[in-house]
């Protein structure tokens, strides 16, 4: 239990001060990029990167940033893409929302609600075609399931039978509209169940919980039969931008009673802390926080990449 303990929280620390540092350093104008923080959805992309492996092929939206740093830990290539530098995961032009990183099996960020969802199903076919055993995981947003892609991938996926994993993470607003207010159905659970695809479900706040179900949604992947994992979460800050909107006027009120004292990343170092010592937890901390410094001052000195290469990758050759 322990090593699990420690590499998701490494991870989770990884992401919280990444956007931390993004915070901290953003009025200064050198990151052009918007930002779609996951500051407060730390958890489900730590734990079923490390549940899956790292040749789970990934497929996120442009918030982006925690399923790119759980799955690639390439905090070097993710500064130096958001301050638009020649060294970053593609060299200046995509910006947060686009990140992508094939060499690290993690394939893109799409910045268009939904879209990510026809591809995964194109990665899943892929895999199940060429016998690989690895599967896809696709991120989207409870946004994206009034989408008409949610649901022709939703059926694809079901009747070809495809090791998918749809990660649902559910945050409970389509920018600042609740489910109630966008929605004809009340139950996703109902709908998911009757095509021929798995549902699981988590409300914790707890990495460790979300690990242990991913391995649940792992056994079944490998039988190549798609997987709705539906991940309750809150999204701490504004839609875009690296505001706290808690008191917004749309919140509900537990929302920030959970970011106080149910936070994720919290929890889990507390439990890292039991199973072994405050001084476990503060190492990871230092090394990470060493990881980032080194990150920026790296992007801060690097190339932008020159003119003449703008367009370089932009079109198919």
């Amino acid at each position: 239990m322990l090593p699990m303990l420690k590499e998701i929280y490494f991870r989770m620390y990884l992401i919280r001060s990444s956007e931390l540092k993004i915070c901290e350093l953003y009025h200064e104008d050198e990151m052009k990029t918007p930002m779609h923080m996951s500051m407060g959805q730390e958890a489900a992309p730590a734990a079923i990167s490390l549940a899956l492996g790292d040749k789970s092929k990934i497929i996120s939206t442009y918030r982006s940033h925690a399923p790119f740093l759980a799955h690639t830990k390439q905090v070097n290539k993710f500064f130096c893409e958001l301050f638009g530098k020649d060294n970053g995961t593609a060299a200046g032009r995509s910006g947060s929302m686009h990140l992508a990183d094939i060499e690290n099996n993690y394939i893109c960020s799409t910045a268009i609600v939904a879209a990510g969802l026809p591809l995964g199903l194109g990665v899943a076919f892929s895999e199940k075609y060429n016998l690989t055993n690895n599967v896809c995981v696709v991120y989207f947003g409870d946004g994206a399931i009034e989408e008409g892609s949610f649901w022709e991938t939703l059926n694809a996926a079901s009747l070809m039978q495809l090791p998918l994993l749809f990660v649902c993470e559910d945050n409970d607003y389509a920018v600042h509209t609740k489910k109630n207010e966008r929605r004809g159905f009340s139950s996703i659970k109902s709908i998911v169940e009757s095509f021929e695809c798995d549902y699981i479900f988590d409300e914790s706040n707890d990495a460790e919980d979300i690990y242990n179900k991913c391995l649940i949604a792992k056994k079944i992947l490998e039988n190549s039969r798609p997987v709705f994992f539906h991940i309750k979460c809150i999204r701490y800050l504004e839609h875009v931008g690296i505001k706290n909107d808690l008191e917004a006027y749309y919140r509900n009120s537990s929302d920030k009673d959970i970011q106080v004292n149910y936070d994720a990343l919290q929890l889990i170092r507390n439990k890292l802390i039991n199973a072994s010592s405050l001084a476990e937890a503060i190492k990871i901390e230092d090394e990470i926080d060493r990881q980032i410094n080194t990150a920026v001052n790296l992007a801060k000195l690097s190339s932008f990449p020159k003119k003449n290469e703008l367009l370089t990758g932009v079109y198919f050759d």
